[in-house]
């Protein structure tokens, strides 16, 4: 049951990021419907992540679990976390949106050449497996912020949190500038601004909660001092 809702999730993704992608891309002037470089990602990034969804799903069950968990109602969750994760949602879906309109109409920048596409690639399947490697090793990734000592919430100190506190975030970041790379947009890096200054005020938001309610979190961000890129911040 479990690996059927992770396969569905997994194609909603697709799906979703087809339409904010291909929808644009259709509809301006000079863009086309069959945007081959947006469709080989999407073909290449629904096989990649349903591969890894089946594996979490096989080997690391609690991590999948956990990304279904509704946001409790109640004051385990911080007030602030609301508005943040609608940001989060809503600048996402922004960033996409925008590549296209760069692409095919704005062209502000010069496209990126063949070798930015290379490293595009390489950092979107980077940050594919690095998602993977945070959910094997935290099983209480949630979308929300939110308090879990009592079902059993431990700190994360193994695989990728060694080298970053929030891998989860590191891992999103490396997949989206990798997305606009590929697909030749400056912008698409530019548009990333608003979200990463969203996430930076949310990590704020989330590490505050853990040393609160976590024990050993605070000992744990002694220990680990990056906690989105190493040797940045």
């Amino acid at each position: 049951m479990l690996i059927i809702k992770g396969l569905i999730g997994g194609l909603f993704q697709v799906v979703m990021f087809g339409a904010l992608l291909l929808i644009p891309a259709g509809l301006v002037p000079g863009g086309t419907w069959v945007w081959k470089k947006a469709i080989y990602f999407l073909i290449g990034y629904g096989i990649l992540i349903e591969a890894l969804i089946v594996w979490l799903c096989i080997v690391a069950p609690g991590g999948m679990e956990a990304r279904f968990k509704k946001a409790p109602k109640d004051e385990r969750r911080p007030r602030e976390d609301k508005l943040l994760k609608l940001l989060v949602i809503l600048f996402i879906f922004a960033y996409f949106m925008i590549i296209p309109l760069d692409v095919f109409q704005f062209q502000i920048f010069p496209m990126p050449g063949s070798i930015w596409s290379i490293i595009g690639i390489a950092l979107a399947v980077f940050g594919i497996l690095f998602n993977g490697g945070a959910l094997y090793s935290n099983a209480f990734i949630t979308s929300s912020i939110q308090d879990q000592t009592d079902e059993g919430q431990k700190v994360a100190d193994t695989g990728v949190y060694v080298i970053v506190r929030h891998p989860y975030y590191a891992s999103l970041f490396s997949l989206l500038i990798g997305i606009s790379l590929w697909l030749e947009s400056w912008m698409g890096v530019i548009a990333l601004l608003p979200l990463l200054i969203v996430l930076i005020i949310r990590i704020g938001v989330e590490e505050r909660t853990l040393k609160k309610t976590l024990p050993g979190y605070a000992e744990y961000t002694k220990k680990v001092k990056y906690r989105l890129m190493p040797f940045i911040w």
